[in-house]
């Protein structure tokens, strides 16, 4: 008895396992696919064989995957709108969708512009000319959200464009340069999002524009670790230059260096308890940090302050000032 308990025990253990072998679903394998300029878009995408569009190379992605492009200048050629390939999502930050240049290579293409929901994007060392484009170099549907950007460049609006506008939450643009902007360097108008480590310059009006008209929900937004320089000086006597935090609340600059620009910071436009800190903020032609008639609650903490037309303007409700050096010419 002792015998066939155990051989129907066995075989029930090997049925289970056969069965569940069968049943249970394999585990997807991230794919990295390739695109380049002397490629063709009848091929795999292999390193070997390469597509040739980034449309073609962005229809066979899946959350997880990975797209290289390889050195060259895509002209024309984006991710998302104008084109018809929509761009797929990841599920998480873990299994994200990557479009990137490979390795040290330069790469060059026209813009991103995501108008649908997309989510979970990683864009890596990339380099945008929105010269010839549209909405500029980035621009994001409010109903898009955690979409990265780093290690890239985006440069060159056209005629009344802005170089990275747009919406949505979770938005991050990390260790990047963003220059020359016929606008503004950034109009960002969502929530939850980081800008940090980059350089930010040489645009005609604002740097960093966080702000909507009759909107009070960009809120929660971080600018920090930024180099900020050379803004501002198509934008408008004193009202255009480094950087505007407004609309919303717990928006917050700090560790930022930010000199030579029309302006410094400037704090507003139903902006509530804002934060300024740790700035190193000099030789700006108007104030270095401005806190208007509708700025509530700021904190402006440890700052350095000098050589700027003026040091701190203090016209807001509740602004609390603390241990800010100053020192003007």
């Amino acid at each position: 008895m002792q015998t066939v308990y155990q051989l129907t025990l066995a075989a029930t253990m090997i049925t289970v396992l056969l069965i569940g072998g069968i049943l249970s679903p394999r585990v997807a394998t991230a794919a990295t696919y390739y695109v380049a300029i002397t490629g063709s878009d009848a091929n795999p995408g292999s390193l070997s064989q390469p597509f040739r569009t980034i449309g073609k190379g962005v229809s066979v992605l899946a959350a997880g995957d990975t797209l290289y492009l390889r050195e060259g200048i895509y002209t024309n050629q984006h991710v998302g709108y104008p084109t018809s390939q929509s761009v797929p999502s990841g599920t998480s930050w873990s299994n994200a969708v990557t479009i990137a240049g490979y390795q040290d290579e330069t790469v060059t293409l026209t813009g991103i512009q995501l108008l649908g929901t997309e989510q979970y994007l990683i864009f890596d060392k990339l380099i945008l000319d929105a010269s010839s484009g549209s909405f500029g170099g980035i621009f994001l549907n409010c109903d898009v959200h955690h979409i990265r950007f780093q290690n890239g460049e985006v440069k060159n609006s056209r005629p009344g464009d802005m170089l990275v506008m747009g919406c949505g939450s979770n938005f991050e643009v990390l260790n990047s340069k963003i220059h020359n902007a016929a606008v503004y360097g950034f109009y960002w108008f969502g929530r939850d999002s980081l800008f940090d480590g980059n350089e930010v310059y040489d645009n005609a009006g604002y740097a960093y524009h966080i702000f909507w008209a009759g909107q009070n929900n960009v809120s929660n937004n971080i600018v920090r670790n930024n180099t900020i320089h050379g803004n501002g000086f198509n934008g408008g006597a004193g009202g255009s230059g480094g950087l505007l935090i407004s609309c919303g609340s717990n928006n917050q600059a700090y560790n930022n260096v930010i000199y030579g620009n029309i302006s410094g910071i400037e704090v507003g436009y139903r902006c509530t308890n804002c934060q300024v800190s740790n700035n190193t903020i000099h030789d700006n032609t108007y104030y270095g940090i401005y806190i208007g008639v509708d700025g509530f609650y700021t904190i402006v903490a440890d700052n350095i302050v000098y050589q700027n037309g003026s040091a701190i303007d203090d016209y807001g409700i509740g602004t609390t000032l603390i241990d800010n050096l100053l020192a003007q010419p």
